[in-house]
């Protein structure tokens, strides 16, 4: 945003009068001003005449004015360049380039190219909210990140920012999640939700007032640099917010699951628990013939529900996995919105000497487990398909500590 606050008497003053009567024409509204008598810094009765309007046409002037403003900062007028040459648009690029006025560039924009202009607006206000007071960035992300802006991924990252926000805080029922591409590569998603229901006094026709209620909205802007591996998350609510949206846009955007943010005090994460497709591959050689989830605790983030899974004690169905999709189903819940606090891996294999063996490895997040007490031999077994499934993310399982 400009550095100098609003004021709609300056914005007027700095867009060139042939310009706010091309704005006029677009909004079909005349005004009761002679432009032969309105020199291009005195424009006292444009703003008279403006003021005189009615609600709806003045609004929508005020609007407008405001956006100019807030892109004729250097970011803003860089914004509008960077997207113009995205979309092609040469002409428009050599049309703006003769304007030394920054508000006229971006009012030509507004009036002429607004698919280049709405774009342009979005990228701008991302860039002033990220790395801002609301925003954390991780910068972990892993390289096998796959961003995908379908519409079918955005239907389901809808569903569960909607979920995650309803289920927490009582809002965000509604969520509507829009996928934009940059130029320099950087995949951003803007994801709109309905806020708390408001109550306010409203001025009507005859000079009364009355009551009135709206429901405003809110956004949570999502950007992931594939060059720097990085995902920045601009929302209110620190960390109780974040940690959780940082899961879901990762597993729902980018396909991946991110790690612990310190292995040495979170050595264990167990979302891929959670992916219906894993199948924890092991290498034949070393005589495993089955690995399965015994036991499985899960918790719905942005609540404090918690569900115990615990496969072939019930006769349907037999497995963890289908366990989940059946609660899911019920539930009627995305699995991005569910974290595996803890499981128990019942490993059943051979030894060197053919006897069939079994034993349990018990996880609980974030960093215990009984690694420590199983046989060294299962133990070295165990330790070495935990970090290649992406259990054990810390350098040595021993940051561990014992299971209670």
């Amino acid at each position: 945003m400009s550095s100098q606050s609003y004021c709609p008497r300056r914005v007027l003053r700095c867009v060139s009068n042939g310009l706010l009567q091309d704005m006029l024409e677009m909004y079909r509204i005349e005004l009761d001003v002679d432009w032969n008598e309105v020199t291009e810094t005195k424009i006292e009765p444009v703003f008279v005449a403006w003021q005189a309007l009615d609600e709806k046409p003045r609004r929508a002037i005020e609007l407008l004015l405001r956006e100019v403003h807030s892109m004729s900062d250097e970011r803003g007028q860089r914004v509008i360049f960077e997207e113009a040459a995205r979309q092609g648009e040469t002409e428009l690029m050599a049309e703006l380039s003769e304007y030394d006025s920054r508000h006229d560039v971006a009012m030509w924009t507004a009036l002429k190219k607004p698919k280049v202009w709405e774009t342009a607006l979005l990228f701008a206000r991302a860039d002033r909210k990220l790395g801002g007071r609301y925003s954390q960035r991780r910068i972990d992300v892993p390289q096998s990140a796959n961003p995908d802006g379908s519409p079918e991924t955005m239907k389901a990252l809808e569903k569960s920012i909607s979920a995650f926000h309803s289920l927490r805080q009582g809002r965000g029922r509604r969520c509507q999640c829009e996928y934009l591409l940059r130029s320099d590569g950087t995949h951003y998603v803007v994801a709109t939700l309905d806020d708390y229901r408001k109550q306010y006094l409203k001025l009507v026709d005859g000079g009364g007032f009355e009551k009135a209620c709206e429901t405003p909205a809110f956004e949570i802007i999502i950007a992931y640099t594939p060059t720097a591996n990085t995902l920045d998350i601009d929302a209110r609510g620190g960390r109780a917010v974040h940690g959780p949206l940082q899961t879901i846009v990762a597993r729902e955007f980018l396909k991946v699951d991110l790690p612990p943010e310190d292995p040495r005090e979170e050595p264990f994460t167990l979302g891929m628990l959670l992916d219906p497709t894993f199948r924890f591959p092991t290498d034949p050689t070393d005589g495993i013939t089955s690995v399965s989830v015994s036991v499985g605790r899960v918790l719905v983030m942005g609540t404090k529900d918690r569900m115990t899974f615990e496969p072939g004690t019930h006769t349907e169905p037999t497995n963890f996995s289908d366990m989940v999709e059946a609660y899911i189903n019920a539930k009627r819940l995305p699995r991005s919105v569910m974290k595996v606090e803890r499981a128990v891996l019942l490993f059943e294999w051979e030894d060197a000497d053919g006897k069939r063996r079994k034993f349990d490895v018990r996880i609980t997040r974030p960093n215990r487990s009984n690694l420590k007490s199983l046989p060294q031999e299962e133990r070295e077994l165990a330790e070495k398909y935990l970090r290649l499934w992406g259990i054990d993310c810390a350098v040595h399982s021993d940051t561990a500590v014992a299971a209670a």
